[in-house]
């Protein structure tokens, strides 16, 4: 590392030391005076957002249990319609075995 880099680091790292602090203490600042000049329009944002996830959540959940109910219904016609196939093939091998 020669003598110009390492000069340059040590002045960008002072320069960081000094500025990143003030930064930090006047974006805080300036964060605080949004938040507190607009707490009901955030309040009312995180309300809106909470109604929606909730409304989300519900909606998801009845969603799951009507397609579990479908499944379970199509299930139940399978398992008859092959219960039903194997008494026909029954049937017909019982007449063939009395003819």
């Amino acid at each position: 590392m020669n003598i110009y880099s390492l000069g340059a680091t040590v002045i960008v790292a002072a320069f960081l030391y000094w500025m990143v602090p003030d930064l930090l203490v006047t974006i805080g600042k300036i964060s605080f005076q949004t938040l507190a000049q607009l707490k009901w329009v955030l309040l009312g944002l995180v309300l809106v957002g909470g109604i929606y996830a909730i409304v989300r959540a519900v909606l998801t959940y009845k969603t799951k249990i009507a397609i579990i109910e479908q499944q379970s219904d199509i299930q139940k016609h399978r398992d008859r319609l092959a219960i039903e196939a194997r008494l026909e093939t029954r049937l017909l091998e019982d007449r063939k075995v009395d003819k």
